[in-house]
């Protein structure tokens, strides 16, 4: 059996009531953000497609006996969403970010491009930048490329030069080895863009059009 098809079995453990969050989430916060914050939180409960990211993983009774070596730091809706009411675990809305997109990441990390899992967390990903860049922040640096920028990019990257391709594999390699995926019956590997962090990305962008630049 698939990680994938195994993980969608929590949706038996999960809490089914949609609206849960609306009465167990505490209003009652100091500040505005985490007033955004809780409500991008409600919004994202809310949806039945978040069942599977909103407790811990159960990846002991799953048998997912690899899980915690493919992922380092676990994160789910529910922990956050006790991390924000306690009041003193973010000191700040980009670290309440940095959690929930650890979610999103986890996802993608652990389970296959293509599979349920996989696209619910990239639909779910999507939706929070969205909400999170109109009511929290706007221009946030470790905001996840945008799926027209990461076309962008990987179009560019077939205009520079292999020796140029291979600087840029090289460096992707020291400072973001969980998007390499190499292949076992060739030596050739391929990029998952969605799991390129933010800021590595913008660093890669800023790598590829000085390479355009001097090409013109």
């Amino acid at each position: 059996m698939s990680s994938s098809s195994v993980l969608l079995q929590q949706q038996q453990q999960f809490h089914h009531a949609s609206s849960l969050p609306q009465h167990q989430i505490k209003q009652s916060v100091s500040s505005s953000w985490e007033s955004e914050v809780l409500k991008i939180l409600v919004r994202i409960f809310s949806r039945k497609d978040s069942e599977l990211f909103r407790e811990p993983v159960a990846w002991q009774e799953l048998g997912l006996l690899d899980y915690l070596m493919v992922v380092k730091t676990p994160m789910d809706l529910t922990t956050v969403r006790r991390k924000l009411e306690s009041g003193k675990e973010y000191r700040k809305p980009e670290d309440c970010a940095a959690d929930i997109r650890l979610i999103w990441h986890n996802a993608m990390l652990y389970n296959a491009a293509g599979s349920r899992v996989y696209f619910l967390a990239k639909t779910l990903s999507e939706l929070f930048e969205t909400a999170w860049s109109q009511s929290v922040i706007k221009d946030d640096v470790d905001r996840p490329p945008q799926v027209e920028e990461m076309q962008a990019w990987a179009e560019s990257c077939h205009r520079i030069s292999p020796e140029d391709l291979g600087k840029i594999l090289s460096y992707l390699e020291s400072a973001c080895p969980q998007c390499l995926v190499k292949r076992s019956d060739t030596s050739e590997v391929d990029v998952n863009v969605d799991l390129i962090g933010a800021r590595c990305f913008r660093e890669l962008k800023t790598m590829i059009d000085e390479k355009k630049r001097k090409l013109v």
